[in-house]
């Protein structure tokens, strides 16, 4: 079994990963370490810092800033030195720890919302525009990684080295240590209150950009067609329409940030002038409670020291914010994936019998069928008749509970991946090619498959050019946008046909299959042996089959034969 396949061997239940998981568990530990060193080195800092001013204030008065620029007082600064330096290299170390924390997380949040995607049907893929899914994969996991990568870590330094600082200030005096508390508590809340408007802020923010990205890709994708109505200017007016009204919510988020960042600078100027107020007074008063003015610098020092802890705080907070709206739009996500059962059951190779039971039919019916191995079956009915939905269902795209489809008496629905595609080969003409190269495309299903292999795919699908070694390597671009329809067309159904399968699904025959679609199926028909089930409104395809499913009244027949089309569109 394929390793990158081995999700798809249990039943499908998609969450948010926890970031205390696995290897991650070591990562967030080292966090956790470094923060705690990077306190105790702050810690050292401020005591050095206050130590050496003391000692030469106290002791070398006369002497001045010469005093301490001389040998013995650049010997007494070297502790404070090596506690800086160090408090420096910790907070690097802790950087690249929390980065590899944070991108082991968002991959493995990026795997679940393609897990989650992988398991959504057609018409639930269709709810979800293609602008706001990648907003999920990129913005989204981006307000993850900075919360995990700067927020977390920062959030967990100020944590830790705040109860520091307010130990070296406790030391110097509890006055200054309470009135550190008391500004410190007014910056806590002052961010507590600036909090929710700023929480959404990010979300109206968030809304809008994926509304922009919406609109931005659904207009690339419809361009050929904006063009040739002259509809650019139109579209350009309502894409500058939701671009003023993004610009509105971005300054909203900016004002709410601003407010945010605003009450922590406050509290800090409130501080450190408190402080200063405090030590003039006493010095005034002849008192010299608080010693000399290296207490006074070590308190400062102390204050300053207590700046980036409270910033960051800040800023933490405000990357909380932003990557809890990313949780509730990534859960919203991961909650519409649809549960699909355990996928273990191999499937033997080459034709075999298919078996339909309890298929709904429009009229509420339920309806069976049974094509043996090599038989050529054409689905009728209306639109909206179910053509497509029972061949999604064997093509493993969609799930219905309720259907019992087997193939070689085995459920295909538990049928195992690679099995499964080595066995089902499905063709669409809402397929586009991958983007990369014309090899890597036919080889999408068996990977493995060697050149002749992928040669007879394209001769027996109307590969209109000469297949060789190199021309595997001819780009494709996304959609096949490079490529003819033609080109698109038997590029798709070659690689359908790569490695022979069990069973060719053809949906919409008329559009899916390249170049006259009758000549390209009765090329089919008479060179693969495996069984053929395909979708048609055209009762001439349909007069090719061995016999006709038709949907609408749930009747299986054999088809009209030696009749022109127009006479058997007449008849129909």
């Amino acid at each position: 079994m394929n390793p990158e396949q081995d999700w798809l061997q249990q039943p499908q239940t998609v969450r948010l990963p926890a970031l205390w998981q696995g290897r991650r568990r070591l990562w967030l530990s080292a966090v956790v370490g470094l923060a705690i060193a990077q306190a105790l080195a702050v810690l050292a800092a401020a005591l050095t810092a206050r130590a050496v001013l003391e000692g030469r204030w106290a002791g070398s008065a006369s002497s001045g800033l010469a005093g301490l620029m001389g040998l013995t007082g650049l010997l007494a600064l070297l502790p404070l030195a090596v506690a800086l330096a160090a408090t420096a290299l910790l907070r690097r170390h802790q950087t690249v720890v929390a980065e590899k924390l944070a991108q082991s997380y968002v991959a493995r949040v990026r795997l679940a919302l393609f897990d989650a995607l992988a398991t959504l049907s057609p018409p639930a893929r269709a709810n979800r525009s293609r602008g706001s899914v990648m907003l999920r994969f990129v913005g989204d996991a981006q307000a993850l990684r900075l919360w995990v990568a700067r927020g977390l870590p920062s959030l967990t330094v100020a944590a830790l080295a705040f109860p520091a600082l307010m130990v070296t200030l406790l030391v110097l005096d509890a006055r200054w240590a309470l009135l550190a508390g008391v500004w410190s508590l007014v910056a806590i809340l002052g961010m507590a209150w600036t909090l929710p408007r700023l929480t959404a802020a990010v979300r109206q923010a968030r809304w809008c950009q994926a509304v922009v990205a919406a609109k931005v890709h659904d207009q690339i994708s419809a361009l050929p067609a904006l063009q040739a109505a002259s509809r650019q200017r139109r579209e350009r007016r309502h894409l500058g329409r939701r671009n003023r009204r993004l610009a509105t919510a971005m300054t909203a988020r900016a004002q709410a940030l601003a407010l945010h960042r605003l009450v922590t600078d406050l509290a800090l100027a409130g501080l450190a002038l408190s402080v200063i107020a405090l030590w003039l007074r006493d010095q005034a008063s002849a008192a010299a409670v608080f010693g000399g003015g290296g207490v006074l610098f070590g308190a400062l020092g102390a204050i300053g020291l207590m700046v980036a802890p409270l910033r960051r705080t800040g800023r933490a907070l405000a990357q909380h914010a932003a990557a809890a709206v990313a949780r509730e739009r990534l859960t919203e996500f991961l909650s519409d994936a649809e549960q699909r059962p355990a996928r273990r059951l191999p499937l033997p190779a080459g034709p075999a019998d298919l078996t339909i039971r309890q298929w709904a039919l429009p009229t509420g019916a339920t309806w069976s069928a049974h094509a043996t191995a090599g038989r050529r079956v054409a689905v009728m009915g209306p639109s909206r008749s179910g053509k497509t939905s029972l061949l999604e269902c064997m093509a493993g795209i969609r799930h219905d509970a309720d259907a019992d489809i087997t193939w070689a008496g085995v459920p295909l629905a538990d049928a195992a991946p690679d099995d499964h595609a080595a066995q089902v080969g499905y063709v669409s003409a809402d397929l586009n090619p991958w983007r990369g190269s014309v090899g890597a495309n036919l080889r999408e299903r068996c990977p493995q498959a060697d050149f002749q292999q992928l040669a007879d795919a394209c001769v027996l699908a109307g590969w209109p050019h000469s297949l060789s070694v190199s021309s595997l390597h001819d780009p494709v671009r996304d959609e096949g946008a490079n490529l003819s329809g033609t080109e698109r067309r038997s590029l798709m159904l070659a690689r359908a046909l790569v490695g022979q399968p069990g069973m060719l699904l053809i949906d919409d025959a008329e559009r899916a299959l390249p170049g006259h679609p009758r000549s390209c199926l009765v090329r089919l028909m008479a060179g693969y042996a495996g069984t053929i089930v395909y979708t048609t409104h055209d009762p001439a395809l349909a007069a090719q089959a061995d016999e006709v499913w038709n949907l609408q009244t749930g009747e299986i027949g054999r088809p009209l034969v030696q009749a022109s089309s127009a006479l058997i569109r007449l008849v129909s």
